[in-house]
């Protein structure tokens, strides 16, 4: 929650320096350059967050990870999929 603030401006200042630097660099560079404080604030805060006792989660790393987040994912998708089916079969009934 405190990185909320930032976000959105960093988003918009980040989208406005991707788009930018297409056809006027120097344009872009301020762009970035706005969008850098609300970026240093959200890592910080992802930092400070990172190192809060008991909010790390151990993954693998390599293909069992990999292997591991693809099997989750498809699950949460399947899941969110079956709910969808299940709201509308009601609202029909």
């Amino acid at each position: 929650m405190l990185a909320v603030p930032v976000v959105a401006w960093a988003t918009v200042a980040g989208l406005v320096a991707a788009v930018t630097a297409l056809w006027c660099l120097p344009l872009a560079h301020g762009a970035a350059w706005l969008a850098e404080p609300a970026c240093w604030w959200m890592v910080r805060v992802a930092h400070l967050g990172a190192r809060v006792p008991g909010v790390t989660l151990g993954w693998p790393s390599g293909a069992p990870g990999v292997l591991l987040l693809a099997t989750v994912t498809g699950a949460a998708i399947a899941a969110v999929t079956v709910a969808v089916v299940v709201a509308r079969r009601r609202r029909r009934a």
